[in-house]
């Protein structure tokens, strides 16, 4: 695996924005790590580390969590382009239901 880094954490340069590899729209640079089929990218070098030691079965993954499956299920049935849960399902639902 590499690992390669671009900019200081968080901090945008906005002369750089939206270059590639890694700059984002406002300019902030972030992390890759190319393994064999996948790779990752973070803004931050600690996420990237969490997502190694996900990836590697050294931490949890939220794919083990049976609530957050249910939610991913359900918005794959409703063929959702993009998502982001927080907080409580329970009380996410029923906000998601109304739309």
């Amino acid at each position: 695996m590499r690992l390669y880094s671009w900019g200081e954490v968080f901090r945008p340069d906005l002369a750089r924005m939206l270059q590639p590899p890694a700059y984002d729209e406002l300019g902030r640079g972030g992390r890759i790590a190319v393994l064999d089929a996948l790779a990752f990218r973070t803004l931050a070098t600690e996420g990237m580390r969490s997502l190694i030691a996900t990836y590697r079965d050294v931490r949890g993954s939220l794919a083990n969590d049976p609530d957050l499956a249910l939610d991913a299920g359900l918005l794959e049935g409703l063929e959702a382009y993009s998502a982001i849960l927080l907080g409580d399902a329970a009380r996410v639902w029923p906000r998601l239901l109304r739309l």
